[in-house]
């Protein structure tokens, strides 16, 4: 309560059972404006668990999936985006419909995986289709209406080269550019139009 600065702890109770989810971790959570916050967690077993909290009944539905959720976030349509731990290739992307409850994994329109290899450790999206993922091997550009991904970071690859590859958390600056802090390389400023990051 910010008028009173108190603290209260929400229990999860299953909208359905009425019982408390057995749920461990956390995460990110997102306002939605039809009057929810969605959250991230996961079982004992490191199942993927996606929260949808009504602030106003207090109580929660919840979605299960095989595979952890590392970060999400929610785009201006209201869909969801889940990277998760894949066994097979590290990392894997997916759209939540939350009007019907399914995930769809995403790929380029090559049939590329853009989390390949790579752990997508926080996500955020300030237009309809377009992703942006800090992961353990730089920063990653998705645009889903167009099938494409690109690349920012440090690798000897990029023309453009970050402080460090190990990225953390994004933000949006005021002029557009994307903001990303990094593992032992400070904070680094790129500019989406041209590429160049500033160090």
């Amino acid at each position: 309560d910010v008028r009173s600065g108190k603290f209260d702890t929400i229990q999860l109770v299953d909208e359905a059972t009425g019982i408390a989810f057995d749920q461990k971790g956390g995460g990110p959570l997102f306002y939605d404006p039809s009057g929810y916050v969605w959250g991230k967690s996961h079982t004992k077993q490191r199942e993927g668990l996606l929260h949808r909290y009504s602030i106003a009944g207090k109580r929660a539905k919840s979605y299960q999936f095989t595979d952890y959720i590392r970060s999400f976030c929610r785009s201006p349509d209201g869909q969801l985006w889940l990277a998760f731990a894949d066994s097979k290739e590290r990392g894997k992307l997916a759209r939540f419909d939350p009007a019907t409850g399914q995930a769809t994994d995403y790929r380029n329109a090559d049939g590329s995986n853009p989390l390949s290899g790579r752990d997508g450790y926080f996500m955020a999206s300030w237009n309809n289709g377009e992703i942006w993922i800090a992961t353990n091997e730089q920063l990653v550009f998705v645009n889903a209406n167009e099938g494409t991904a690109r690349v920012f970071g440090k690798g000897k690859e990029l023309a453009q080269q970050s402080s460090a590859d190990d990225l953390l958390t994004i933000c949006k600056g005021n002029d557009g550019s994307v903001l990303f802090g990094t593992v032992g390389g400070g904070l680094n400023i790129l500019d989406p139009s041209t590429g160049n990051i500033q160090v």
